[in-house]
């Protein structure tokens, strides 16, 4: 009996010893962590609450490093950021970002956007008005950028209207092309690694694009969407190295949506989908 008792102890104590060890915790609403690389202030973990209208980045210590209150036009919500960036805008090391929000008017079933780039602290350095997305491209002779979209859906199947400016940065990122719409470098080699876009629209009242491009030597892929449970409820297959899949979002019930892109080697960072009537 003495002999059975000690190996169930010992059994226990390997188990207990091969647990991860719980480092730190982050509640957001509707938002996972992410980690940005910034030009000038290295590695920052980024928690996006847009319940309190509160982006919040830190160090990778979990310490606050900063805490920026968005400005959202009254009676419009804060959807997303992204290209949270530190010498792309500018070259003051200091934290510019794009804030997307929206108004949904219920009775109209329309949506109105606005599109803003602001600075750490809170300041509107530009309004781009009813844009529901911004993008960054890097040309031949190494400028950046700025591309800011309208993307319109059109009911019964007809195929959306997508009016794009260009604006020309002063700055740079860290990577040539920033995964995830968010100024974020998914590894040491951005180009080797796949790319999934922000959705476009989001909110959406029927259907979003979303664009990828797969990694060297990767040919098949799927989008998963899922809900907030964890649960995949779509797949959508690629088998082309790059290009758009567009979502049907009027067979969704309205909230909140996630979905990532998945190779065989690969699984992006979830980002979100916000589903309205």
């Amino acid at each position: 009996m003495k002999h059975l008792i000690f190996i169930l102890v010992l059994l226990c104590s390997a188990i207990c010893k091969a647990q991860l060890p719980l480092e730190h915790s982050f509640s957001a609403r509707n938002s996972y962590p992410q980690v940005i690389v910034f030009s000038s202030n290295g590695k920052k973990i980024l928690s996006n609450d847009t319940s309190s209208n509160q982006v919040k980045l830190y160090n990778m210590d979990y310490s606050l490093w900063k805490s920026i209150s968005v400005p959202v036009p009254a009676n419009y919500k804060l959807n997303s950021t992204f290209l949270i960036t530190d010498n792309l805008f500018n070259n003051d090391n200091s934290v510019e970002l794009i804030a997307s929000c929206y108004y949904y008017d219920q009775a109209a079933n329309t949506v109105t956007y606005s599109l803003r780039l602001i600075n750490e602290t809170g300041n509107i350095i530009q309004d781009f008005g009813n844009n529901n997305y911004a993008s960054v491209l890097k040309d031949d002779n190494g400028i950046y950028k700025l591309i800011v979209s309208n993307y319109q859906s059109h009911p019964n199947g007809a195929a959306p209207t997508i009016d794009s400016k260009f604006y020309t940065l002063p700055g740079s990122t860290p990577c040539d092309a920033c995964g995830n719409g968010l100024g974020v470098k998914p590894t040491n080699n951005s180009s080797n690694q796949s790319y999934i876009s922000a959705a476009t629209p989001n909110p959406s009242t029927g259907n979003t694009m979303i664009m990828y491009n797969l990694g060297p030597g990767l040919r098949e892929a799927e989008i998963q969407l899922f809900n907030t449970n964890g649960q995949i409820i779509n797949r959508y297959s690629i088998s082309q190295p790059s290009g758009n899949i567009n979502v049907l979002t009027s067979d969704l019930a309205p909230g909140t949506y996630f979905y990532s892109l998945r190779t065989e080697s690969e699984l992006t960072p979830a980002q979100k989908i916000t589903v309205i009537r």
